[in-house]
């Protein structure tokens, strides 16, 4: 046995597939896995460094596990993650107390680092000459972190897309698909393990196959994923808006285990700002797409992700963006405040002026509108029978069940509280909706 190892995920879904491959090569190796980290002989954090508040959580959480190399039995402490492909040499200078680092293009090298050994390309080639083994890594066995009836499946890694305010190119580079048939193996795994929800991610979901050689297309891998039968719900997220065309839509309207969920960051309406932002398009071509969406599917729920205070917001961008609000009508919306993030365009070509007490009230502005919007959308619901996955035991009462209909993913929206009726985790059961809130809807088992 090589002892016990501490492991802290940090971050979105893509981390946490990265994570789920280093634990199984950890497992495999021979470690134990404890969550009192004062036992841990070895301590890992994988990180995510994609904006300032990610970045700070990475921090607080390294600083505080090294504290058990003083406290506690931790003689190794790792760091894993976005925030070494991006600040390794900082990191080094910084926090001397970290021992050792993997990237995210080499996951594998976890369990040599771990029994303090160097493998070549984690600790010293560099990256981006290890980058093109990034698909042969996630066809490693995972231990799932997630919930054992869902399970996300990462199709892409990187970003070819040119957003001025994003780092993720810096980060990861350009889009790297994986082969179709790598992913339905791995999905046949995920389905043997009692998996019932697939949830597809990448940076960009859409862009999927089109650096493949010769290229593939999103919408025959999903047919591939429908047609298989192995999943009651396959859900897609982080789909690019310019890509949604009307045979994806389609191929989501006939689809019997595709969700006409459609996660659909926009960062903006006003068109002034989505230039500088580098995304091209404007509200009214957004408000089109989502019609679009609608009429071909009158059940789509759809989600979207927004940024106030990117340089040259002012109050007539923010009302612009307001106004957009209200007649897209949007399910489920995040409002994010800019982060001016070194190495990209705008930190580049445009001055942070805009201070973060401003930015802050326009984003609590807009949400406060979006919410009574939320809450008049779910409100639709009540009276109504919905097919809910029943997640397990609400966190507020042993008394109560808790459960998403298919327009809620895990994490990021609300969720079905259940109040009368008995269930197992992952089954999909119908529930009467009896109440509706702003995110959360409430009923019993049919």
């Amino acid at each position: 046995m090589s002892g016990k190892i501490g492991f802290i995920s940090l971050g979105c879904p893509k981390n946490t597939v990265d994570s789920e491959i280093m634990l199984s090569h950890l497992k495999s190796d021979g470690w134990d896995f404890t969550e009192k980290y004062e036992d841990a002989d070895t301590i890992v954090i994988n990180t995510c460094a994609f904006i300032e508040p990610a970045r700070e959580e990475a921090i607080e959480a390294i600083l505080e596990a090294a504290e058990f190399k003083k406290t506690g039995k931790c003689r190794r402490l790792i760091v894993a993650g976005c925030m070494v492909n991006r600040y390794r040499e900082e990191l080094k200078k910084e926090i001397p107390e970290i021992d050792a680092f993997v990237d995210t293009f080499s996951l594998a090298s976890i369990k040599y680092v771990a029994r303090k050994k160097k493998l070549e390309n984690a600790e010293i080639e560099e990256p981006e000459k290890t980058r093109r083994q990034v698909p042969q890594q996630w066809s490693s066995d995972r231990l799932l972190i997630t919930p054992s009836h869902y399970a996300y499946l990462k199709i892409a890694d990187g970003c070819s897309h040119r957003c001025s305010f994003c780092a993720i190119p810096i980060i990861k580079g350009p889009q790297i698909s994986r082969q179709a048939d790598d992913l339905m193996t791995e999905a046949e795994k995920l389905a043997n393990n009692g998996v019932k929800e697939l949830i597809l991610i990448s940076q960009d979901t859409t862009s999927w196959g089109k650096d493949l050689n010769p290229p593939e297309k999103l919408i025959d891998l999903l047919r591939r994923l429908d047609e298989s039968a192995l999943f009651r719900w396959i859900r897609l997220m982080y789909l690019y808006p310019s890509q949604i065309d009307n045979r994806l839509i389609e191929t989501i309207a006939q689809s019997g285990s595709i969700l006409p969920y459609f996660d659909i960051p926009l960062q903006h309406s006003h068109p002034d700002i989505l230039k500088k932002m580098g995304r091209g398009g404007d509200g009214e071509k957004y408000l089109q797409l989502l019609s679009k969406i609608r009429a071909a599917i009158p059940s789509a729920v759809i989600r979207s992700s927004f940024i106030a205070g990117f340089p040259g917001e002012n109050e007539d961008t923010i009302g612009h963006l307001g106004n957009f609000l209200s007649a897209a009508r949007i399910d489920n919306v995040g409002i994010f405040t800019y982060s001016h993030e070194e190495g990209t365009t705008s930190f580049d070509e445009f001055k942070d002026e805009i201070s973060p007490r401003i930015k802050t009230g326009w984003q609590k502005k807009l949400m406060k509108q979006q919410s009574r919007i939320s809450k008049e959308i779910m409100s639709k619901y009540k009276g109504k029978s919905l097919d809910v996955i029943i997640d397990g035991e609400h966190p507020e009462s042993e008394y109560l069940l808790s459960g998403r209909f298919y327009g809620q993913a895990p994490d990021i929206d609300g969720s079905v509280i259940i109040t009368e009726g008995m269930a197992n985790v992952g089954e999909i059961v119908k529930i009467k909706i009896s109440r509706a809130w702003e995110y959360d809807l409430a009923g019993k088992i049919v």
